[in-house]
């Protein structure tokens, strides 16, 4: 399909690519971002839970 221009990787590497290439590195980055996302919520879910687990076994604790 001939070239599509350049693509930054790294600081200062430049590379021509094609157009396949471009959507290729298009869907892989929305996909890490996408996955990206899931896990960074299951994180927060569980750091959450965790969390308040914490407090209340701290508040208990504190009450004895």
């Amino acid at each position: 399909m001939g070239e599509l221009g350049l693509l930054v990787e790294g600081e200062n590497f430049l590379k021509l690519i094609s157009q396949e290439e471009a959507l290729s590195a298009i869907l892989k980055n929305h996909l890490h971002l996408f996955v990206e996302h899931i896990l960074g919520s299951y994180y927060e879910i569980i750091h959450t839970d965790r969390s308040d687990e914490l407090d209340d076994h701290l508040n208990a604790v504190s009450h004895d």
